[in-house]
């Protein structure tokens, strides 16, 4: 069986978020009665390879990138979750309270910074990033980080490298 071709993942990650949106909102439409969604051709990403996925309907564009190696989603963004303008800033409890609504935080993450940056014109978003520890130890190169719109408390980007750790005897 051949595996599916990372547009069409792309594309079926946005719809499957889409959706999600929209039973939230009480709606419980079908999504492909409120929304068309069309993968841009893919292109080189730090670290992997990113597809922008276009919308068509007054939904935001959105990009889901994948990790080079193993294929996985790394990092998935909505522009418009930038949306409106702020320059409010937020305390550590409330941005880990809001990404771990949405995001699974894993358990082995230990909490490595917490800022605000500019993230558009006249937006700023609260950045919250964790590391993998395994059993004491710092896993080199596994993240997660999160950005949190301050006012809306929205997700507007999250990005994650988390390998399962195997440890063998010397």
């Amino acid at each position: 069986m051949m595996p599916e071709p990372i547009e069409k993942r792309a594309e079926q990650y946005v719809t499957r978020l889409l959706e999600r949106r929209l039973q939230r909102a009480g709606l419980g439409l079908p999504g492909e009665t409120n929304f068309l969604v069309q993968a841009q051709a893919p292109r080189p990403y730090f670290g992997g390879i990113e597809v922008r996925v276009r919308t068509w309907r007054h939904w935001s564009d959105a990009a889901v990138s994948f990790d080079a190696a193993t294929g996985e989603i790394m990092e998935r963004r909505i522009d418009r979750y930038a949306m409106p303008p702020c320059r409010e800033e937020m305390t550590l409890q409330d941005a880990q309270a809001a990404v771990r609504a949405v995001v699974p935080v894993p358990p082995e993450a230990q909490l490595e910074s917490f800022s605000h940056v500019l993230y558009a014109p006249f937006c700023t978003v609260a950045r919250v990033q964790w590391r993998h520890v395994h059993q004491g130890l710092s896993v080199l190169g596994d993240f997660l980080i999160a950005m949190v719109h301050p006012k809306t408390r929205q997700i507007v980007e999250v990005r994650c490298k988390w390998r399962t750790v195997k440890l063998s005897g010397w």
